[in-house]
């Protein structure tokens, strides 16, 4: 009945949640010591995952005012960073630009490089470029699979904000994420 404030390893529950089918139906509740999923679908399973300690208060994210603001189906969008951690590996940085008609990402490696992009329909004044770590970007999309919509701000050499919308149930999780910073060559 009130809110309450749990501390849990983020990267153990979404391992747990990639073994979710979108028929599964999920049952979340805690104890004192965990949170507790159970999946119940064509088989049942349960997991439980500890809680963390944390002595200081939650930080509050930093204000940014984004010069971009999208929203992308998640479906797509995770597709988008999957097929460039494919293709370039998990050691690569993918680079994310905006214009005013596309959605552009690209992975680059020592022996390949490739984009994707996506007409994105949005009202988009101002061009964005930013680069970030693919591996953290693909961790971050797992979430996609639990929402319809990915909201997303960015702006030139600054973090992307990650925020998945789910509309028929009333959550929403964000995530914030600073951008990899490109060596000057020489």
């Amino acid at each position: 009945d009130e809110p309450i404030t749990l501390s849990f390893d983020l990267s153990r529950f979404m391992d747990a949640m990639n073994l979710v089918s979108s028929d599964d139906r999920l049952i979340l509740s805690c104890n004192d010591y965990n949170l507790i999923l159970i999946f119940e679908g064509d088989y049942e399973s349960k997991f439980e995952i500890g809680f963390i300690e944390i002595e200081d208060d939650t930080p509050n994210a930093p204000v940014l005012d984004f010069p971009v603001n999208l929203e992308i189906e998640s479906k797509l969008l995770s597709e988008l960073f999957k097929n460039v951690h494919k293709i370039s590996g998990k050691e690569v940085g993918v680079k994310i630009w905006v214009d005013e008609d596309y959605f552009k990402v690209q992975g680059v490696n020592e022996f390949i490089k490739n984009d994707f992009k996506y007409l994105h329909g949005e009202k988009v004044v101002n061009n964005v470029t930013s680069s970030f770590a693919i591996e953290k970007i693909t961790n971050i999309m797992k979430a996609s699979s639990l929402t319809d919509i990915t909201e997303l701000k960015i702006g030139d050499t600054m973090p992307i904000f990650i925020k998945f919308i789910s509309v028929a149930e009333d959550y929403s999780l964000e995530f914030l994420l600073a951008p990899r910073v490109e060596k000057d060559e020489e």
